[in-house]
């Protein structure tokens, strides 16, 4: 007979748990964040205790709620995942929605063909002018930190002997160096679109080559799922039976797969506490179920936090019907996010607009001051209805500044991805320049300059076309080896 989980009662303390997204957060920062804007909702009668960095108790606002951030950027940060990014994976994951619809892992009910075909189309070819970004943003980065090696090296003034002595050691020693031609936007890319990457591969067990860097990075995943469940405990022992998740961008995954037990205890020795509401804002749970399916198929066992054999916390069932609340708050111009559909065993997430975010660079992040959210925040903590308004002049700045950013944002990824193809074009003018000077000395012009222009034409081919298309070998090949249906499922 399976425990039921208890009801609340008006006085008893409710648990927010609170999952951050990608990036290099620090402790502490996310829970900072959504304080202000719970300050923002309740006014002056919020008081509000800092137990831990990590636990504030709210008070005020007619029951106790302990609010815990589940903190795991340190897990993918640092040496560990320095160089792990390569755009590789870019040019294969872009195939992988054409993979799993022909493999029948995504269903026409889930996305119908030629809406992956579309995708397809559109996704190939713009991973060769995210390519061509990169390197424009990477030759432009390297600007600055060319400069700040230069300015270090001229502090030490080495005298002639030195410089001929150690011209040699230093000529050996740079070409070893592997970071040699490293910029801020690689430490970036590593840290924020690896993020991602080494998440979705560490769950899946799925890196594409064997190391004991990938095979630490499998652990910290693992790890990352661990404080979540520690965190939940926490939670009950703070006296807490009801609790409730929030969670922003790549958080949102990781929320919901650690609420999706493998096997869900039948029995616990102390009544489950009731998981009531998730909070998604800013969530990717749609596109990671795009393009990786397989990690959202086994969702029938929640929603349920659960250690070894113990239930922490459930959702109550009411005539078969699931009680927790799913509220998800998207903005059109938040690319990472958008509009949930139901996964198996979980409750149907009720999708809301968030209008007023701002535009195309800061929409993902300002989620914790929008009024619509932190309206169904506050009702969902308190039991009662909250209305927040925002005031006209402060609507009309955000409408101003996300108009502004939703022009400057293209703009700005056409001229680095421009920069970029120019940047590989002038590298391959120059090569051919230098092969065609025989030519010149002969006196065959024209003949000169066709090696040039071949020379242009043939590095664009590859990095348009070529890249393109070995992505997709290397996408099946991946494909076949982690991503595809079991003949046993």
């Amino acid at each position: 007979m399976t425990t039921q989980p208890s009801t609340n009662a008006g006085s008893d303390p409710v648990a927010l748990l609170v999952v951050h997204g990608i990036g290099s957060q620090e402790p502490g920062e996310t829970l900072r964040g959504l304080l202000g804007g719970l300050r923002l909702a309740f006014g002056d009668r919020l008081a509000i205790r800092q137990a831990a960095g990590d636990h504030a108790i709210l008070s005020g606002i007619g029951r106790p709620v302990h609010v815990f951030e589940v903190y795991w950027a340190d897990l993918l940060g640092g040496e560990i995942v320095k160089r792990s990014f390569d755009f590789d994976r870019i040019f294969e994951v872009v195939w992988f929605p054409l993979l799993n619809h022909r493999s029948g892992r995504l269903s026409t009910e889930i996305c119908s063909r030629w809406r992956v075909l579309w995708w397809t189309a559109m996704l190939a070819p713009l991973s060769s002018l995210l390519c061509a970004g990169f390197w424009g943003a990477k030759f432009l980065a390297s600007i600055p930190t060319g400069f700040l090696k230069a300015l270090q090296e001229s502090k030490a003034r080495p005298s002639a002997r030195t410089k001929t002595v150690g011209f040699l050691e230093t000529f050996r020693t740079k070409h070893k160096d592997p970071d040699r031609g490293r910029t801020i936007l690689d430490d970036l890319m590593d840290q924020v679109v690896g993020d991602v990457f080494n998440y979705v591969q560490g769950v899946a067990r799925a890196f594409p080559g064997e190391s004991e860097r990938n095979r630490e990075l499998i652990r910290h995943v693992d790890e990352i799922h661990v404080r979540f469940l520690r965190t939940a405990e926490r939670a009950e022992k703070q006296g807490c039976r009801e609790i409730q998740v929030l969670a922003h961008s790549l958080g949102t995954v990781i929320a919901f797969l650690a609420m999706c037990p493998d096997v869900r205890p039948a029995r616990s020795t102390i009544g489950p506490a009731q998981l009531s509401r998730f909070y998604t804002i800013g969530s990717p749970l749609e596109k990671i179920r795009f393009f990786w399916t397989r990690l959202v198929e086994h969702s029938r066992n929640g929603p349920a936090i659960a250690v070894v054999d113990r239930l922490i916390a459930a959702d109550s069932t009411h005539g078969g019907k699931s009680a927790m609340k799913w509220e998800n708050f998207f903005s059109r111009l938040d690319l990472v996010s958008g509009p949930l559909q139901k996964l198996p065993g979980w409750p149907t997430p009720t999708n809301h607009p968030a209008r007023g975010l701002g535009g195309l660079i800061r929409a993902h992040v300002a989620y914790n001051s929008n009024p619509v959210f932190l309206s169904l925040l506050a009702e969902g903590l308190t039991g009662k209805p909250s209305q927040i308004r925002l005031s006209l002049f402060r609507r009309l700045v955000h409408s101003l500044m996300a108009a502004l950013e939703s022009l400057i944002l293209p703009a700005v990824f056409l001229a680095l991805a421009l920069m970029g193809l120019a940047f590989m074009g002038g590298i391959a003018w120059l090569t051919g320049w230098v092969v065609s000077q025989p030519l010149e000395w002969l006196d065959l012009g024209g003949w000169a300059q066709g090696v040039r222009i071949y020379f242009v034409a043939a590095i664009l081919f590859v990095m348009i076309v070529v890249e393109v298309w070995l992505g997709r070998g290397r996408a099946e090949e991946l494909y076949t080896r982690f991503w595809a249906p079991d003949k046993t499922e």
